[in-house]
């Protein structure tokens, strides 16, 4: 009997090489592929409850994706997908900016306003 190819241990944790994060113009069903794409591939999600899951992200830009924080992310695809999601963005992020000099932040890593006018995890009135 032959035992099936095991994945390294950090295989569902961080993004395949050939899934690129999309750019902050990345129009919203370009975000949604690449949450699917996420789900389907590293997270043996059934492509569609991953598509499914990545439409619940409607009008945010590779912007919004980008600066979001996890609280953000777990109000729109619920707490397990959410934490899931945004840790591959994150992780992302993190490996793009580890190449600034003296530990200064980039431009993306401070906190911004969502589409709505809102720090990302604030609650609107309008919206609950």
């Amino acid at each position: 009997m032959t035992t099936p190819p095991s994945k390294s241990p950090d295989a569902s944790t961080s993004p395949s090489p050939s899934i690129l994060i999309p750019p902050p113009s990345a129009t919203p069903s370009e975000v949604r592929t690449y949450f699917t794409t996420l789900l389907s591939n590293l997270h043996s999600v059934p492509t569609s409850d991953a598509k499914g899951t990545a439409s619940k992200w409607k009008l945010g830009r590779g912007e919004e994706m980008l600066s979001f924080d996890i609280e953000t992310y777990r109000q729109i695809f619920g707490w397990e997908a959410g934490t899931a999601l945004f840790g591959h963005v994150n992780a992302t992020k993190s490996k793009k900016g580890a190449g600034n000099p003296k530990g200064q932040s980039s431009e993306r890593e401070r906190p911004k306003r969502d589409i709505f006018g809102l720090e990302p995890g604030c609650e609107s009135i309008y919206f609950r």
